[in-house]
């Protein structure tokens, strides 16, 4: 049995409760605004911490973001450099085969253009032995000359040139070119 008896309407009652239930759902919305703006003002302040402390390291590593800008703009500036150089060894390679057919080209003038280069082969000198052997690369040179001293001539222009090591005749033979007689000739030359 109960020992005291509520006496108030039913609408009163109804009335009681809903501000019972209201204060509680305002003191759990109070609570969880609390928490949420604790927590958010904690993840601010955190940020802001982080955001100095970004600031700070990007200040320090400043003098090394620079050194790694200089590291590439240098590297490139290698990079030319070195293809300059490969451009200039071509270019000196490709001088002394010019130095070559210029060589030949005056042997050729001085026997009064009575000679003439039809083939010429470059290639490593593949010679192991004899004088030839310490030659690098060897010139086989075949033409046709107007007569044998001609070509004679020739060979020794080639070899007062200074260019070769060593200059040799191999071959030599009659021909006709047209209406005129004419010697075919095959010069190894060592350099």
């Amino acid at each position: 049995m109960s020992s005291h008896l509520n006496l108030l309407p039913e609408e009163a009652l109804r009335r009681q409760l809903i501000r019972r239930q209201a204060r509680r759902w305002i003191l759990i919305y109070l609570v969880f605004f609390l928490m949420a703006g604790g927590i958010l003002t904690h993840s601010f302040t955190e940020s802001r911490r982080s955001g100095t402390e970004l600031e700070a390291a990007q200040r320090r590593f400043t003098p090394v973001n620079e050194m790694i800008q200089e590291s590439e703009f240098f590297t490139g500036e290698i990079e030319t450099l070195q293809r300059r150089e490969s451009l200039a060894l071509e270019l000196s390679r490709n001088r002394s085969f010019l130095t070559l057919l210029g060589t030949l080209s005056n042997a050729a003038a001085e026997c009064e253009d009575n000679v003439n280069v039809q083939s010429l082969v470059f290639q490593p000198n593949q010679n192991t032995s004899g004088q030839s052997a310490a030659s690098k690369y060897e010139l086989t040179l075949q033409g046709i000359g107007i007569d044998n001293l001609t070509v004679a001539r020739f060979e020794l222009e080639l070899r007062n040139s200074g260019l070769f090591n060593n200059v040799e005749l191999t071959s030599t033979g009659a021909t006709k070119v047209g209406d005129h007689d004419a010697f075919m000739y095959t010069l190894v030359c060592h350099f």
